[in-house]
């Protein structure tokens, strides 16, 4: 059977429009190419797919008018138009596989083990976005407002940096990509890492993609907040006994029946000694993890691979993902990271993740002087929200969260304390440092001076 033929005829012999949003080009043989452009034109200029009547009174070329002759003469198998064009894509799957193989195998030689598994995923990832479609049409009784209990809890994930924020909004939705922007050095990396401890805090697991920092750094800061022992006496290696207690209990509680361990820590005090039978004879948590992926080539295609490790995995306690950072992806089109066209691709790809892998996707961006996106503009396009972060003083304990895009609700600003020894965001809310100070000096130079804020929320 011609299953490109087939599923042509049918389209034209029930105006199919749903199976002609579910139809490419490039999944029909270059015989079929001048057929599927006259349909094409001809649903373009009368907003439905003509019958062969139709087009044949609107074509002109004499090998089309032939084509569609030999098109309307064909026998149809009784099947239905669904599972024809299901057919139609496992078709051009296949070839099109074989083909992205044949050059795969070409270059194999020259590989080594990490560009042999990129070039794989690479693979799958083009195949993903070639045949792959995510709309959805929902009728009004197929949509349901009054949800059963647990429903809501499942997708929103309360970030835990700020209590109002979490109370008013609920934290980050699933399917959601979240776009955190500041200038180097303002803490964004922080604000991430924080998302991260306290999803792990609350009996969830969450996924670090860092590309700057070490694997050990990130997990350092993280253990830091989770312990609220100084991040410096960790990474220095410098504990006094009430904090080698408090870290080695975090340690102990990310494994499977550990207390014995700790207990015995407690007497014998060798921290070596105790995180040795913790790594070697304990199993960690199975639901309840953080994952730390340490790359500094990170691409679109190996977050899509792990993510779809983790997700079969961890399944839903896999909620929040941070990609540390959008701005330094490398999208494999070919063009430098800092490409407008590159940073633009790279958040639209995120979001695609977001919503293919059911998880809220936190990633840092950078901002110019002014605050505005560097790079390009186009990044906030993709994103159903995004915050500018304004660490204020050391003295002030205080970080400002002020949103530049929110897709469903009004604009938002908070302040939550920050402990700038043992890296912890929150999740007390304060009042916003030298607000009255800020609000006169925009009078001065005859600037829109900020809104008053109420309880330090803009709502």
């Amino acid at each position: 059977m011609d299953i490109g033929a087939t599923v042509l005829h049918m389209l034209m012999e029930e105006q199919s429009l749903d199976g002609w949003s579910r139809v490419k080009k490039d999944f029909f043989e270059e015989s079929y190419s001048s057929l599927y452009s006259s349909i094409h034109r001809f649903y373009q200029e009368y907003n439905r797919i003509p019958s062969f009547d139709q087009l044949d009174t609107v074509t002109r070329d004499i090998k089309t008018q032939k084509d569609l002759a030999a098109l309307r003469l064909l026998e149809v198998p009784e099947i239905e138009l669904d599972l024809a064009i299901d057919a139609l894509i496992d078709q051009y799957s296949q070839n099109e596989s074989l083909n992205l193989l044949d050059r795969y195998i070409d270059k194999i030689t020259v590989m080594d083990s990490l560009e042999v598994k990129e070039s794989l995923s690479n693979i799958v990832m083009k195949l993903d976005e070639q045949t792959h479609t995510d709309e959805k049409v929902s009728s009004m009784g197929d949509l349901l407002i009054f949800q059963e209990q647990g429903i809501e809890e499942h997708s929103c994930l309360p970030l835990g940096i700020n209590n109002d924020f979490d109370s008013r909004v609920g934290g980050a939705y699933r399917e959601e990509l979240i776009l955190i922007g500041g200038k180097r050095g303002a803490g964004k990396s922080l604000v991430c890492a924080n998302m991260v401890a306290n999803q792990y805090d609350m009996g969830k697991t969450a996924i670090f993609f860092t590309i700057e920092m070490t694997a050990l750094e990130t997990f350092h800061r993280i253990t830091s907040m989770l312990s609220k022992v100084s991040y410096a006496g960790i990474r220095k290696n410098r504990l006094d006994a009430k904090e080698m207690n408090a870290v080695a209990k975090v340690r102990a509680e990310m494994f499977q029946h550990s207390e014995e361990i700790y207990e015995e820590f407690l007497d014998k005090r060798d921290p070596i000694e105790f995180e040795r039978k913790l790594t070697s004879g304990c199993k960690l948590k199975d639901d309840n993890q953080i994952i730390i992926v340490d790359d500094r080539s990170l691409s679109l295609t190996s977050i899509d691979l792990q993510l779809q490790k983790a997700k079969a995995q961890f399944g839903d306690s896999l909620g929040l993902v941070v990609v540390d950072y959008v701005n330094q992806l490398d999208t494999g089109l070919g063009k430098e990271i800092y490409d407008w066209q590159s940073q633009i691709y790279a958040s639209k790809k995120l979001k695609e993740f977001a919503r293919k892998y059911d998880i809220a996707l936190i990633t840092p961006y950078q901002i110019d002087d002014s605050g505005q996106t560097r790079f390009a503009k186009g990044l906030l396009d993709s994103p159903d929200s995004a915050f500018l972060i304004n660490a204020h003083s050391k003295e002030d304990n205080a970080i400002t969260f002020t949103s530049t895009k929110v897709r469903s609700g009004p604009d938002i600003e908070f302040t939550s304390t920050m402990d700038w020894d043992t890296l912890k965001l929150g999740p007390q809310p304060k009042p916003k440092p030298s607000a009255l100070g800020k609000e006169t000096d925009a009078r001065k130079v005859g600037k829109k001076s900020p809104k008053k804020e109420a309880s330090a929320m803009l709502w």
